[in-house]
């Protein structure tokens, strides 16, 4: 188990958990902390939110990391303070030969992979935040069993809620079968919320209660629903702090009339805000239980 390091898990895809890596990861290195980013994910999606595309290897690195073929590379400073290992189609074939590895009587070396991978470079790292494919066991197991938190983002329909019971199952098999018991939840945050629905929030949080116990957090700030800005902001690499600062220094838009400038979403400040105050939660729980190991 790697101390410095959360793993962003869900098992239904489609709930902003890439978006919520890059956000927290972009804004914790802003702060003044090291940031390494996982993307374990084969569709690779977290080096387009970061704008670093083009310079990104389909996942090549990160998976012979994994396999112990080849040292961990990020791309380094993808901004200031933080490093990118990079996803992709290259991490197609890793739960296959991940499989090949235990079929072969290697269970064990197999299942530690992730964490040796991390050992000799965690300490160069204040946080290893961890991106992991919706629903692919496998590789969501690997990352879990190096990582000390579990972050879990959720989308506030029945259907993202359920994939919860994929997450707690994984997280009680470890803590109880000795792969990781020293595994926490640091929380779970609502994502792509209707910043109105407060009714639909409070019967959310109380269905998570419900399935997760008291002892989980679920985050007082929520992710707002702001579609227009997403899209914006992944497709041109930008974080939501550097879309609301672009859409606050733009020309207003009757400046120009010859030339149609860039537009921005009115939602820009209020997402960014949500990420600020949500990344500052995580980090103060994240304080917080590492303080309470080190005393308990």
């Amino acid at each position: 188990m790697i101390p410095n390091t959360i793993l962003t898990i869900n098992g239904k895809g489609g709930v902003g958990k890439t978006s919520l890596v890059a956000n927290i990861a972009g804004l914790t290195a802003a702060s003044g902390w090291r940031v390494l980013a996982i993307d374990t994910d084969p569709q690779g999606n977290l080096a387009r939110d970061l704008g670093v595309l083009e310079q990104a290897d389909d996942g090549t690195n990160l998976r012979d990391a994994i396999l112990g073929r080849a040292p961990l590379t990020p791309l380094r400073d993808v901004r200031a303070g933080l490093d990118l290992a990079p996803g992709g189609r290259h991490l197609d074939s890793l739960v296959a030969e991940v499989q090949l590895m235990m079929a072969r009587g290697h269970y064990l070396t197999a299942l530690g992979l992730f964490d040796r991978m991390l050992t000799d470079i965690a300490a160069d790292y204040d946080l290893i935040i961890i991106d992991s494919p919706p629903g692919e066991r496998a590789i969501q197991t690997l990352a879990a069993r190096a990582a000390n938190h579990l972050l879990i983002p959720t989308a506030p329909d029945d259907c993202s809620v359920d994939g919860l019971g994929a997450v707690f199952d994984l997280y009680q098999q470890l803590r109880t079968d000795g792969g990781n018991p020293h595994l926490n939840i640091l929380g779970v945050v609502l994502m792509l919320t209707v910043t109105t629905a407060t009714n639909v929030k409070r019967t959310v949080r109380s269905t998570l209660t419900e399935l997760l116990g008291d002892h989980v957090q679920v985050f007082d700030t929520t992710i707002r629903f702001a579609q227009a800005a997403a899209v914006d902001c992944r497709r041109d690499g930008r974080l939501a702090h550097e879309y609301e600062q672009a859409a606050l220094t733009a020309d207003p838009w009757w400046k120009n009339t010859s030339v149609k400038g860039e537009t921005f979403s009115r939602a820009a400040t209020g997402l960014a805000d949500d990420y600020q105050q949500l990344t500052n939660q995580i980090l103060t729980a994240l304080t917080n239980t590492t303080t309470q190991r080190r005393t308990a």
